[in-house]
């Protein structure tokens, strides 16, 4: 791919905390959905890629599906404390896709975000992503291209299809 050749994977979203954050004190537009299970090494570095959008009216729902790492309850608990848009639920394991259909049920928004606890997202992934199904009311979702870090490098650059 012609593309990847040129692509720069050292500007992962999130390695740091931007001390300028997108505050929002008004009503959530977009409700973002993270089951977590043991993700330690990665959910910072997640948290900080939501914290950095340039798009501010959001929650952010993380689901702890009953997580065995240790030190996951202090991570977690650090996380909320970064931010009030911020909550985590805990509950037994139940799995991914129960976990996230939970979390959904708990969204205040009808517009849902779903990122894994290891995933990172660009800063303007939520502006994007809102306005473009605000500007297409015909459209039922959105989705982005995806690039792929932590040693396994590639772009995902496939046409989606619905069937």
């Amino acid at each position: 791919m012609e593309e990847e050749k040129y692509f720069d994977y050292s500007n992962e979203p999130g390695l740091e905390l931007k001390k300028e954050l997108a505050k929002n004190d008004g009503e959530a537009l977009i409700s973002i959905i993270t089951p977590y299970y043991n993700t330690k090494k990665y959910i910072k570095q997640t948290a900080y890629s939501v914290l950095n959008q340039t798009f501010p009216y959001w929650e952010w729902i993380i689901i702890n599906d009953g997580s065995t790492e240790e030190g996951t309850k202090e991570i977690l608990e650090e996380i909320t404390n970064l931010d009030s848009r911020i909550r985590v639920i805990n509950r037994e394991n139940k799995g991914r896709i129960i976990t996230r259909d939970e979390a959904i049920a708990e969204a205040k928004t009808d517009l849902i975000f779903t990122l894994d606890s290891d995933d990172l997202i660009d800063e303007t992934m939520l502006e994007c992503a809102y306005w473009t199904l605000k500007t297409n009311p015909e459209a039922a979702w959105a989705y982005a291209d995806l690039a792929n870090f932590d040693g396994k490098e590639f772009l995902w650059k496939n046409q989606f299809d619905v069937e």
